[in-house]
């Protein structure tokens, strides 16, 4: 009967700290619908300045970060953020979620355009996300 009760007190405890856990993390949505423009191309995501994975067109992703400070950024090929690219910094608190919608710009006369991050609200992200496919972070 003790190893019964020892087995039902373990459980709960599990169940107590995993619920805790999930708590404490923030989800932050990045969404990708840029249209024609670059569509044949996948953007890098990264996160506090180190490669996080790469995401299609018409996709979102789903990143769970401690709270505190993060940085995130967005650029069209290689893997090691360039020095010059525009990061978005975001104070995440625990159990918030936030959403990043990535915008293409042109970057000069010769038709270069270069990726970027914009916040978006959390009903703004919701009614956007309704129209795109959730992929996994494939590195």
């Amino acid at each position: 009967m003790k190893i019964i009760y020892t087995l039902i007190l373990l459980l709960l405890v599990q169940l107590t700290y995993s619920q805790a856990d999930s708590i404490t993390k923030s989800n932050v949505y990045i969404l990708r619908a840029t249209g024609f423009l670059g569509s044949a191309r996948q953007f890098k995501v990264f996160v506090d300045r180190n490669f996080s994975c790469k995401i299609k067109n018409d996709k979102y992703l789903v990143l769970e970060v401690s709270p505190g400070k993060h940085s995130f950024a967005v650029q069209i090929g290689g893997k090691k953020l360039k020095e010059r690219a525009e990061t978005i910094e975001i104070l995440a608190e625990s159990g918030k979620n936030y959403y990043l919608s990535s915008v293409l710009l042109e970057t000069g006369p010769m038709g270069n355009v270069a990726a970027h991050l914009d916040e978006l609200s959390e009903n703004g992200g919701q009614a956007k996300i309704m129209k795109l496919k959730r992929v996994m972070c494939d590195k």
